[in-house]
């Protein structure tokens, strides 16, 4: 979002490459030649085309030969196809340059801290107290479908179901915390009927709050909505431990509902 470094010289850059082997390095060399030095970059592919965006924060170092000279060089180099650049103001600059914010699937996408996401469901508690849990499972439910949803297109109806370490991979690669499976706890796993459960250390939802009870309704609706759209069939996902309450991981366990 942005860098900070008091009293020096900062700017932020955004590179379009053609996709290549060895473009990257190519004009990571001309950057150095300048005098930049790189304190922060990513690098992605630009959907439906032969380009990548290479974006980076960086200061100035002894020598450096300017903005003017710097961009001239990244526009001389054969790998580069265009090349902004944008300098700070006393030591502070804020990225502009990159909208929208893209997942590596091409899907637009927004930066929210955890603390944010937290502090949103503490207003819908004090607010609406049993009703704001409701609310946050539902909140979790949705998403867990969109979720399903999302990856079905991208990996396949047929394939998502032989795919459920990747989907608890999800919530670590999402910032939620560190997940992993713990089937064996409940008697195995299976996709049909439903049996599973996941542990997840330094949730987002739980670290840092005290309660008495289970605190995690967001994630356990989002489990049940992956799960509802993976089977069609409803599942009781129940968490049976909790860091709010004070163990290690929040612990979730899943399983089938029977027809009534």
């Amino acid at each position: 979002m942005y860098y900070h470094a008091a009293g020096r010289h900062v700017f932020e850059g955004s590179v379009w490459l053609r996709d290549v082997p060895g473009a990257l390095a190519s004009v990571a060399t001309e950057l150095a030649r300048c005098g930049v030095n790189l304190v922060a970059t990513s690098a992605s592919s630009i959907p439906n085309t032969d380009l990548a965006e290479w974006a980076f924060f960086a200061e100035a170092k002894e020598g450096w030969a300017g903005i003017k000279k710097t961009q001239a060089a990244l526009e001389g180099s054969p790998s580069v196809v265009k090349s902004l650049l944008k300098e700070g103001n006393k030591g502070f600059v804020v990225d502009n340059l990159h909208y929208p914010l893209r997942l590596s699937s091409g899907e637009p996408a927004l930066i929210i801290s955890r603390k944010t996401f937290r502090d949103m469901f503490d207003h819908l508690l004090t607010d609406f107290g049993s009703g704001g849990r409701v609310i946050i499972y539902n909140l979790g439910l949705a998403s867990g479908m969109e979720s399903y949803k999302h990856f079905s297109q991208v990996l396949g109806r047929e394939s998502v179901g032989s795919r459920i370490p990747d989907l608890v991979s999800l919530y670590t690669a999402n910032g939620w915390g560190r997940a992993e499976r713990a089937g064996d706890l409940i008697g195995g796993s299976s996709v049909r009927p439903f049996r599973g459960a996941l542990r997840l250390y330094d949730s987002f939802e739980c670290t840092g709050a005290k309660t008495n009870a289970p605190n995690s309704d967001f994630i356990r609706g989002h489990i049940e909505g992956m799960i509802l759209s993976l089977t069609g069939k409803r599942v009781k996902c129940s968490e049976t431990k909790c860091i709010s309450m004070g163990d290690e991981y929040c612990q979730f366990e899943a399983i089938e509902k029977s027809p009534s």
